[in-house]
């Protein structure tokens, strides 16, 4: 999968990644471990950006509507 968005946080001890798929992969690069985040069907991560204290992540999210027989967004969310 193509990385579409990335957020490397402050104190540099995280690495947020997303690509087409609906998930976030955060990565702790001090332990190399990763966790993955699963959204909703339809739901899909267009921007993530972590807070100044590198303790939460917000992630910009596109709604699709799966049924459509062309691409159709139909909300954005963070």
């Amino acid at each position: 999968t193509k990385v579409s968005a990335a957020a490397l946080s402050l104190d540099r001890t995280w690495l947020a990644a997303a690509g087409e798929d609906n998930f976030v992969e955060v990565f702790a690069l001090d332990a190399r471990t990763s966790r993955q985040l699963s959204l909703p069907d339809g739901h899909f991560p267009n921007s993530l950006a972590f807070d100044a204290q590198s303790d939460r992540l917000a992630v910009g999210i596109r709604v699709r509507d799966q049924q459509a027989t062309f691409s159709k967004e139909m909300d954005g969310v963070v």
